[in-house]
């Protein structure tokens, strides 16, 4: 029964995400994967899955700062160093085998084109780096919520680029 809870919880995060890239404006992009993270960091941890939930973590640390971004506190360069500091510092503490590097792979290549605040280039990070880097972790982890999500994450990143057109994702928001 409580497997089938973790992955009921993880389904609610997938269809959170997949909603999120359906988002022109970047604001509710991140914000809605805000909401999809805290969901997520429940599921991984309910899996045991330490390494993911801990690096999702950091990423809605990430998405607070890029939701702030009006405020002067948050444009510091610095931030991205930092988050991607705690992402490596998180596969040290974390480390159960060589999958746990994939979480932390996904999340430094969103971060840094997060950090870029450009639709197309958080749009490519997913669909080239950090999908694939969850894909793989999620069928370590028997995550089924998990390897749903990313391929619906796939299919929504390419549908956006279909609806919106990749030129017109291409600015900083």
């Amino acid at each position: 029964m409580y497997q089938i809870i973790a992955q009921t919880v993880g389904f609610i995060g997938t269809g959170i995400m997949f909603l999120s890239y359906q988002c022109k404006d970047n604001k509710k992009l991140f914000l809605m994967q805000m909401l999809s993270n805290i969901v997520y960091t429940l599921h991984f941890f309910m899996l045991g899955a330490i390494s993911g939930s801990m690096n999702i973590i950091v990423s809605m640390l990430r998405n607070f700062v890029l939701l702030n971004s009006k405020h002067q506190w948050t444009r510091n360069k610095y931030w991205l160093w930092l988050f991607i500091g705690l992402h490596l510092i998180i596969v040290i503490l974390t480390w159960n085998d060589v999958f746990s590097l994939l979480p932390a792979i996904g999340m430094i290549a969103m971060a840094v084109s997060s950090w870029t605040r450009n639709g197309k280039n958080v749009r490519m990070a997913n669909l080239f780096i950090n999908s694939p880097a969850w894909l793989i972790y999620d069928i370590h982890v028997r995550s089924y919520a998990g390897i749903f999500c990313e391929v619906l994450l796939l299919m929504s990143v390419i549908i956006s680029f279909i609806r919106y057109g990749v030129k017109a994702l291409d600015h900083d928001n």
